[in-house]
């Protein structure tokens, strides 16, 4: 009796044992299975395109248009193809004036865009401070350095397209106004003329909201200089009739004044006529040379003078 106590104690523990491992084996494999079923779920989302269609179902890239690809490939950001940068032109509006935002792709590599540039604008801007127009290319040159773009209307280093920008009345002096956009344009490979892929770049830039700081510049008038250069000639009219004595002086001193005064007649200082006895011989046109001279009309005339003088003193 003393000899069965202890195998039926051990078996009873035996039995204890295993009835205590089997329901931690049965969580064990439950785990597992939502593990698996996991993996599943996974696997079947990386079999999907971009487009969103299950590659098991067959309805693949390979029945899309190429239109279709280039919208599902779309990429953000031409990091290595190409870069943008964008000015305003003025950079300083007020309330209600308007500019242009010159917008800048600088192409890099074989990259190349098409001429008419297919390029679209997205306004990202938020609130009703600024209003844009039409976004318009620059006219594209003749292709001279990619192989399959020679000599066709192509945008191999740059392409430059003008935005015009409106600002509000109802925007404050003193703000700067943001300005951003989204850009969606095609590459291509100015080699083989194949399309790189479809882009969409962000460009912004800003207006300061306050005067220009470039004033406006008037040329100076034909009335000013012609006065300028009647002040000029009076001096030595007057001090060459100074010189000659008597009653002839006074005579040619009233005829040099006479001759300095006739610039500056009339609102345009168009020339005044001449006496035809004061004229020297082999004068030149009127159209501003020889006799639009106040100088050289002065001289002219008190020489003319001295030689009357001279011939009544013969006689």
């Amino acid at each position: 009796m003393t000899l069965r106590f202890p195998r039926l104690s051990l078996l009873l523990a035996a039995l204890t044992f295993v009835i205590s491992a089997l329901p931690a084996q049965g969580e064990g494999q439950g785990l597992q299975g939502q593990l698996e079923a996991q993996r599943q779920k996974l696997a079947k989302k990386r079999k999907k395109p971009v487009g969103g269609e299950d590659m098991e179902t067959g309805d693949d890239s390979s029945r899309m248009t190429p239109e279709q690809l280039l919208a599902a490939r779309k990429r953000r950001g031409s990091r290595g193809q190409c870069r943008f940068v964008a000015a305003m032109r003025p950079e300083k509006l007020l309330p209600g004036q308007s500019g242009t935002m010159l917008v800048t792709a600088i192409l890099q590599g074989r990259s190349v865009l098409q001429a008419p540039a297919s390029v679209t604008m997205t306004l990202l801007t938020k609130g009703n401070l600024i209003e844009l127009g039409p976004l318009a290319a620059r006219p594209a040159a003749a292709g001279t350095i990619h192989r399959g773009f020679l000599g066709r209307p192509v945008y191999e280093n740059t392409a430059i397209f003008e935005v015009p920008v409106t600002l509000a009345n109802s925007a404050t002096l003193g703000d700067k106004v943001q300005v951003a956009l989204d850009l969606e344009f095609d590459i291509y490979d100015g080699e083989s003329t194949q399309v790189v892929g479809r882009f969409v770049e962000r460009v912004q830039t800003q207006i300061e909201v306050a005067p220009a700081s470039e004033p406006q510049v008037e040329p100076r008038s034909e009335r000013v200089e012609s006065e300028a250069q009647a002040a000029r000639a009076a001096p030595v009219a007057a001090a060459a009739a100074a010189e000659v004595g008597g009653s002839s002086g006074a005579a040619i001193a009233g005829a040099a004044s006479r001759v300095a005064d006739q610039p500056v007649d009339g609102p345009t200082a168009a020339p005044a006529a001449v006496e035809p006895a004061s004229l020297p011989l082999g004068s030149g046109s009127a159209g501003g040379g020889f006799l639009l001279n106040p100088m050289v009309l002065g001289a002219g005339g008190i020489l003319l003078v001295i030689v009357v003088l001279l011939l009544a003193r013969k006689r």
